[in-house]
């Protein structure tokens, strides 16, 4: 008899995926968006095709969609640090970053970082 075995319906987890991240996304766009500054995009290094459906639904432009997930694979966790981590330096005082998506246990998240210039 087998016991404990895992069984997830993959489009209906994407499904959730894409809703809760574009939901993110979009709650930060129009709660701290602001003339004058770029607002770029990182999620969950999951998966490209995910991340460009996002893009798609929230008019992000491919210059401000960031990502690595096509050199590295999903690396859980550490995939949307890793891209700010690599992009760091190219980001100024007139750029916003969002970072939203949806990880292990479909939990969910999404936070601003803002640049500004140096003190």
């Amino acid at each position: 008899m087998r016991q404990g075995h895992f069984r997830q319906e993959g489009r209906t987890v994407q499904t959730f995926a894409i809703k809760k991240t574009v939901t993110g996304f979009r709650r930060l766009r129009d709660e701290y968006a602001r003339d004058g500054r770029r607002l770029h995009f990182v999620g969950h290094q999951a998966n490209l095709m995910m991340l460009e459906k996002v893009c798609e639904m929230c008019d992000v432009p491919p210059d401000r969609h960031h990502h690595n997930v096509q050199d590295y694979g999903n690396t859980a966790g550490a995939g949307a640090p890793g891209v700010l981590s690599m992009r760091w330096d190219d980001w100024t005082h007139a750029d916003d970053v969002a970072v939203a998506g949806v990880g292990a246990g479909l939990t969910w998240s999404s936070f601003l970082l803002r640049f500004a210039a140096a003190a």
